[in-house]
């Protein structure tokens, strides 16, 4: 949810609270201003009926006395409520009346003046639309303030926030908007500094894996070149020999391991940009003729169901992608076993039978994933990182001694 939401929905939950405090208020005002507004006028009737009657003796022909009772005595005027039934609408309604003393020719009297009061539902309806009514204004006027006032005071922080998603590391620093907000001043300040100590880091971190690799890559080649002229060899026994070839396969493993860590490391420093489209039918026929002598020594059973698909990514990736999804499926594959490899313009799919006792597929994603015939190297978690990279999503099920391996493409066309 984003920021203005947040304050919107804030300040309406602020504001609940103080709309039943003020519905309530509104409704005992009403009724006070009623009530205050009916004794003013029901005083000012007795006035002037009392005056009247001191000056002719004899009450005034256009008064209001709404009953009068004789021989009744009472020390002072006072008001009550009381209810009359109107027989238009068949309820009763409200009222407010005064009494008062009189005494007419020796005679005591009681006036009764009565003046009508507004009902207790006519007081909730009016008190229901003032409220309603507040609070459209005042939702409206918050609205249009916080959006304003909002969009001018925020627009630094959007900028710095938009600069920061479009940042790479291996590109320059970005320049954050300059603010005279204290706030998002010493924000980007201390952006402009953590970025900068990350950007020097990548740099040594990656300085150091291309010097790593570099004098890795030169010192193995000359250990492997060692190594075949010490294989070629023929004055040795055969224990020597065996020796030998286990040094030599250690040698190739740490050799192929090295480029694949080194592989991982420029897809997480960002270096593979040089997006293209790539026609992925092309890439898996011509990986599935690269595999085609390692399919056919073990006797694997290969169908397949391409059609046409092109993605915007970087070649070598692509490449990479689907070799390691297929050597994945030989190497771990069973002798006579099956491969079955499908694409469309949506997924890539590639199955396998093998070992059934994995219960969690999704662990042969992680670095050196442990497997019936041992380590699982490095070509899955590969996968996973280029599918990562390209915002692709990784499937893997195992049903019944049949492993399926999915690559869903859709995040990317969409």
């Amino acid at each position: 949810m984003k920021l203005l939401q947040h304050t919107y929905r804030r300040t309406v939950l602020g504001l609940l609270p103080v709309l039943l405090l003020g519905s309530l208020f509104s409704y005992w005002m009403i009724q006070y201003i009623s009530y205050e507004e009916a004794d003013e006028y029901l005083g000012y009737e007795m006035d002037r009926i009392v005056l009247y009657h001191q000056r002719y003796d004899q009450l005034p022909d256009d008064h209001r006395i709404a009953a009068l009772f004789p021989d009744v005595a009472l020390s002072q005027a006072f008001y009550r409520d009381t209810l009359i039934l109107e027989p238009a609408d068949n309820e009763l309604v409200p009222y407010r009346e005064l009494h008062f003393p009189l005494i007419h020719k020796g005679q005591s009297f009681v006036v009764v003046l009565r003046h009508l009061l507004p009902g207790r539902d006519d007081v909730v309806q009016g008190t229901v639309w003032i409220v309603l009514g507040l609070v459209f204004l005042i939702g409206l006027m918050v609205w249009l303030m916080l959006s304003g006032v909002n969009q001018r005071i925020w627009k630094p922080f959007y900028q710095t926030l938009h600069r920061l998603n479009a940042f790479k590391l291996s590109e320059p620093l970005p320049v954050l908007p300059v603010t005279d907000i204290d706030e998002f001043a010493r924000l980007n300040t201390t952006l402009d500094r953590l970025l900068r100590k990350a950007k020097e880091d990548f740099r040594h971190n990656k300085e150091f894996s291309e010097n790593l690799s570099h004098e890795l890559q030169t010192h193995l080649a000359v250990m492997r070149t060692s190594m075949e002229q010490l294989l070629n060899q023929s004055n040795r026994d055969q224990r020597e020999m065996e020796q030998l070839s286990r040094v030599y396969q250690s040698l190739m493993r740490l050799s192929k391991t090295q480029r694949s860590l080194a592989l991982l490391s420029r897809i997480g420093n960002w270096e593979y940009e040089q997006a293209a489209d790539v026609d992925m039918l092309r890439v898996v026929e011509r990986t599935l003729r690269l595999f085609q002598e390692a399919i056919e020594l073990r006797s694997l059973s290969l169908s397949q169901e391409l059609h046409a698909c092109v993605l915007r990514m970087d070649p070598g990736l692509a490449d990479i992608l689907v070799e390691n999804l297929v050597k994945n499926a030989v190497k771990h594959n069973v002798d006579q076993g099956q491969i079955r490899v499908f694409l469309s313009d949506q997924c890539l799919c590639v199955e396998n039978t093998g070992d059934a006792s994995i219960e969690n597929p999704q662990q042969l994603t992680r670095r050196y994933a442990k497997g019936k015939t041992g380590n699982m190297g490095l070509g899955l978690y590969i996968v996973q990182e280029i599918c990562q990279l390209y915002g692709f999503r990784l499937e893997i099920q195992n049903l019944q001694n049949l492993y399926r391996f999915e690559v869903y493409f859709c995040s990317i066309n969409n």
